[in-house]
C-alpha cells in the first residue's frame, strides 16, 4: 500500500523513518540552542574605572541592571582606579557621581552600556572637571589573551593619552639596560586614544615619550618590573609635580594599584616647618633656626625659620641630603646628620619637632632627655575644585594624653554627629578629604576620663582653596595651651 503525502509517493515505513529523523533533528537543534545559550551566560564581562581628571573630587561608579539595586564601585580619587571587576554580560545603567554633601551626590555622567562577554569596559574620567570627558574603551580580558602556554612568560600592554591639551605623543619601551635607540615603538597616541595591544617578555623596562614624529625624548622613566602575566595599561597624564616636564605616566594593573612615574631628569622641591618648642634642656634654642643642606653636589643654607612657620620652597636636584640645624641667634649647632632622600619630582615638607623622653633607671632618679626629630611628608599637588585633602600633623606632646581627635563640624552637625573626623598621635600624619563647606574645627582629647577641648576655630573652604596641612602644636600664649594652624601644601 502506498500513500500520497504532499505530492510525494512514500511508504508507511519511509514516513515513520522521516518522522523520527525530523524529531531527532529538532531535539539536536533544541539542545544545541540550549548549549549556546548556557555558554553565553557563562561568559563574564569586566569593568574598570580610572580617574584621570586632575581637578576632580572623588568619583563613584554605580551600575544598575533593570530594577535591581545599584552596585557601587569606588570612591576613586585623581590618579586612582578600581580593580578589574567581574560582571554578567548585560546592559547596565551606568552613573558617575561625586559627593557634594553628606550622602548627597551630584551626577557627572549617566548612560546605558552593554557589557560583552570576555571583554573589559574601561571608563576613564579625563579633562577639566568643569567640563569633563568620559572616555570609554573596550578590549579583550587578559585571561583570554594570555592563557596559552606559549604566552605564560609574557605580559600585554596598551597605552592611553588623557592629557586633553596635548599634541600627539609617541610612546616607546625598552629593556631597563637598553637605550632609547634600542627601544620599540608602542604607538602614537592623541588625546582620548588607545594604542593597539602589544606583547613583551616579563622583565624590567623603561618607558619613553616623544612628540609625535619626533625622536627627541621628552620623558624617560626609571625601570618598572612587568612581573605578572596580565594586561598593563600606561596612561599619559599631565605633570603636576615640581619637575619641568609636561608629562608623567601612570601604570595600571588589573588590580587597583597605580604607579606614577616622572622623568628621570626631573628635579625635586623641599621646605621645612619649624615646630620645635622651647625647652629648658635645650637652652641654646631661641625660637629661630638655620638649616644647612649638604648633598653630593650642592650645599645650601636656609636661614631664620621662625617657630610655627615654614621656609620658602627650595628647588633641588634629586639626590640624598644630610641636614644640620643651627640656632639663628647664637649659631650653635642644635642637631646634625638628619637624612632625606629626594627622588625625581618629589615634593616634601619636613616637619621639625622636639621629643621629650624620660628614662626610668632602677634605684636612681628618672632621667629626662630631649631630642630633635624630623617628619618628612609628601605635599599634595592636587587641584580639586570641590574637596580638599587635609593632612593633620600632630606635634603635641603631653604626659596627660596620647591621642588628639580632630572633628570637622558643619553647621547642621555637632561633634557627636560630625561625618568628618580623624585621630592622631605625636609625629603622625593623618589625611582626611572634606568637601567645600564652613567647618568648626574641634581638637578634643580625654584626660582622666573626661573630654578636654584643646582648640577651636572656624574655617571656610571653597574652590579657591587647595589642600592643607593642619599642624597641631603646643602654644603657651593661647588660652588652652594649644593651637592648630592651616598651611597650604603647595605654594
Amino acid at each position: 500500500m502506498s500513500q500520497n503525502l504532499k505530492g510525494l509517493n512514500l511508504t508507511k515505513q519511509n514516513v515513520q523513518i522521516l518522522f523520527k529523523s525530523l524529531c531527532l533533528l529538532f531535539l539536536l537543534l533544541l539542545f544545541s540552542g540550549c548549549d549556546d545559550s548556557t555558554s553565553e551566560e557563562e561568559k563574564i564581562s569586566y569593568v574598570k574605572f580610572y580617574n584621570a581628571s586632575s581637578n576632580a573630587p572623588e568619583i563613584r561608579l554605580s551600575l544598575t541592571y533593570q530594577d535591581d539595586d545599584s552596585e557601587i564601585y569606588g570612591n576613586v580619587e585623581y590618579g586612582e582606579s578600581i580593580s578589574t571587576t567581574e560582571l554578567l554580560p548585560r546592559t547596565y545603567f551606568v552613573e558617575f557621581e561625586w559627593e557634594e554633601d553628606s550622602d548627597e551626590y551630584e551626577l557627572v555622567f549617566e548612560q546605558d552600556n552593554q557589557f560583552s562577554g570576555d571583554k573589559v569596559t574601561f571608563f576613564v574620567l579625563a579633562g577639566d572637571f568643569n567640563s569633563p570627558d568620559l572616555l570609554t574603551f573596550e578590549y579583550e580580558h587578559e585571561n583570554s589573551e594570555l592563557s596559552d602556554d606559549t604566552d605564560e612568560d609574557n605580559f600585554s600592554l596598551r597605552a592611553i593619552n588623557t592629557v586633553d591639551n596635548s599634541a600627539g605623543v609617541d610612546i616607546y619601551i625598552s629593556k631597563d639596560d637598553e637605550t632609547f635607540e634600542e627601544s620599540q615603538l608602542i604607538g602614537d597616541i592623541f588625546y582620548g586614544g588607545m594604542s593597539d595591544n602589544s606583547y613583551f617578555e616579563l622583565d624590567s623596562y623603561k618607558i619613553y615619550l616623544t612628540q609625535t614624529g619626533s625622536t627627541e625624548v621628552i620623558l624617560e622613566t626609571k625601570e618598572y618590573n612587568f612581573a605578572a602575566n596580565i594586561n598593563y595599561i600606561i596612561s599619559i597624564v599631565e605633570n603636576s609635580g615640581p619637575g619641568t616636564g609636561l608629562y608623567n605616566i601612570d601604570i595600571l594593573t588589573t588590580g587597583n594599584f597605580v604607579t606614577n612615574y616622572s622623568d628621570v631628569n626631573s628635579g625635586a622641591e623641599l621646605r621645612f616647618f619649624n615646630g620645635i618648642r622651647s625647652h629648658e634642656l635645650l637652652p641654646s634654642y631661641n625660637g629661630n633656626i638655620d638649616i644647612e643642606l649638604i648633598g653630593t653636589s650642592v650645599n645650601q643654607t636656609i636661614s631664620n625659620i621662625n617657630k610655627g612657620t615654614s621656609s620658602e620652597t627650595i628647588p633641588l636636584l634629586a639626590n640624598d641630603y644630610s641636614i644640620n640645624l643651627n640656632d639663628s641667634v647664637s649659631n650653635e649647632l642644635l642637631s646634625e646628620n638628619f637624612f632625606v632622600s629626594l627622588d625625581n619630582n618629589d615634593d616634601y615638607t619636613v616637619f621639625l619637632y622636639l621629643n621629650e623622653v624620660t628614662e626610668e633607671i632602677e634605684d636612681e632618679p628618672d632621667v629626662t632627655k630631649v631630642y630633635l626629630n624630623t617628619l618628612p611628608v609628601t605635599n599634595s599637588n592636587r587641584d580639586s575644585l570641590y574637596d580638599h585633602q587635609i593632612n593633620v600633623i600632630n606635634l603635641i606632646q603631653d604626659d596627660r594624653f596620647d591621642d588628639v581627635d580632630v572633628y570637622f563640624v558643619r553647621s547642621n552637625e555637632t561633634v557627636s554627629t560630625a561625618d568628618f573626623s580623624t585621630s592622631t598621635q605625636l609625629a603622625q600624619s593623618r589625611i582626611i578629604t572634606i568637601p567645600n563647606n564652613t567647618y568648626d574645627i574641634n581638637l578634643i582629647t580625654k584626660v582622666d576620663g573626661s573630654e578636654l577641648l584643646l582648640h577651636f576655630q572656624t574655617v571656610t573652604l571653597d574652590e579657591d582653596n587647595g589642600d592643607y596641612f593642619l599642624v597641631l602644636e603646643v602654644d603657651e600664649t593661647s588660652s588652652t595651651g594649644y593651637t592648630a594652624t592651616f598651611i597650604p601644601q603647595s605654594d
